[in-house]
């Protein structure tokens, strides 16, 4: 979810993006305050999972919304305050993000090397 929507006071609509996601209301709560300290707006929402065990700790999902307008400025924010590791990039028009087409790029380039890999294996084997 990218987008999220806001009715204001005049009951406006108006468009929001995610720009930071984590596993910490607390955390979230800090990178809002920290925007708003800045003059941007910004919204927390998520949620908490209850946890039943200690070895299945969930903690949740918290995201910080900006409207789309200052979304460019506030992930430089982010980013300035050490918490680059939790931005939520912006969609291409491809629909992937660039930590997205890396990964991708990465498993493609994987898969040839044991590709290359296995052909000489059974060339020698022959």
């Amino acid at each position: 979810m990218d987008r999220a929507e806001e009715r204001g006071h005049d009951e406006e609509t108006s468009a929001w993006e995610q720009v930071w996601q984590g596993t910490s209301e607390s955390a979230a709560e800090i990178v809002a305050g920290r925007l708003q300290a800045e003059g941007l707006r910004a919204n927390v929402q998520g949620h908490s999972f209850q946890q039943r065990t200690v070895p299945f700790t969930m903690q949740g999902t918290w995201a910080v919304y900006v409207p789309v307008a200052s979304a460019g400025l506030a992930r430089d924010v982010i980013r300035a305050h050490g918490e680059g590791h939790n931005i939520i990039e912006p969609e291409s028009d491809t629909g992937l993000t660039s930590g997205q087409r890396d990964t991708l790029r990465f498993v493609v380039i994987g898969i040839l090397v044991i590709a290359i890999v296995g052909v000489v294996a059974a060339i020698r084997g022959s």
